[in-house]
């Protein structure tokens, strides 16, 4: 799973979001103004857009988005063209209580 948080102007309510998930791109914005995210998941990778999901924190002019992987593996960034991190540096391990 990845999630991105995507900080919007003060004053956007709801229904002012776009938020498009397919299974191999992303647009998110603002109605009216620039997409502020926009691309193709990198290498080809895919979402299950059936388990991916978006939030609106009002209060804190934050969008939360959930996407789920259909592979898991460490994503280098979130879209193509984007910075990227160096996932051989990633820790991996997870505590299991």
């Amino acid at each position: 799973e990845i999630t991105i948080y995507v900080q919007v102007p003060p004053g956007t309510n709801s229904k002012d979001i776009v938020c498009e998930i397919d299974p191999g791109t992303i647009r998110v914005g603002v109605k009216g103004k620039s997409l502020i995210l926009e691309g193709n998941y990198p290498e080809n990778y895919k979402v299950n857009t059936g388990e991916c999901f978006w939030s609106f924190e009002e209060a804190e002019n934050t969008i939360t988005i959930s996407l789920d992987k259909r592979e898991q593996t460490w994503w280098p960034s979130v879209v193509q063209g984007e910075p990227e991190i160096d996932t051989q540096n990633v820790d991996s391990k997870r505590k299991v209580d």
